[in-house]
């Protein structure tokens, strides 16, 4: 069986809402850790429920519900807070509180390396494609361009796209030659 942690964003609104309106008040705190750095202060909670049948039904067969808060405030500026429900398939006896905040904070990793920048610089998150194999199609057109532009130097993706829509020709400088 494949083990998943996943986040659930506003692109499933049923499922979002099914998510924010769980007794998440009745939950215990279970992990609350506060850091420093890059310039901001953090707190993060987090909050486990286990999935009753018909959520389970609901949501990909998932066994257990993470509401995971963040308070930010960066140096001289407004706290901010964030809220954000995953969905794991990972059973309480193998995935306790703990271990889940481990792996959403690994999660932060891959979301700033890849996944940030496709929400960032081709404003993913707002795409209407959703039926068929066109999301997957399209991530996979987006992945292609930031790694064929990493793999050229790039250091910044948005400018590099920005220097592609200039001069369009200069694309093609960016693929790999074949012999």
């Amino acid at each position: 069986m494949r083990m998943w942690l996943l986040p659930v964003k506003g692109n499933r609104p049923r499922l979002h809402r099914r998510l924010t309106t769980l007794p998440w008040n009745n939950a215990r705190l279970d992990t609350h850790d506060r850091s420093r750095g890059h310039g901001r202060a953090e707190t993060r909670s987090l909050k486990v429920l286990i999935l009753d049948d018909d959520l389970r039904s609901e949501s990909l067969n998932a066994r257990q519900a993470v509401q995971v808060r963040r308070w930010r405030r960066p140096n001289g500026k407004p706290a901010s807070i964030e809220t954000v429900h995953y969905l794991t398939n990972l059973p309480p006896a193998t995935a306790g509180p703990d271990d889940l905040a481990r792996l959403i904070r690994g999660h932060w990793g891959i979301e700033g390396r890849l996944h940030l920048v496709r929400d960032v610089a081709f404003n993913e998150d707002h795409h209407r494609a959703r039926t068929g194999n066109a999301p997957q199609n399209l991530a996979v057109l987006r992945n292609t361009a930031i790694t064929l532009h990493r793999q050229n130097g790039a250091t910044g993706i948005q400018p590099a796209l920005r220097a592609g829509n200039r001069k369009p020709e200069r694309l093609l400088d960016l693929l790999p030659e074949t012999t």
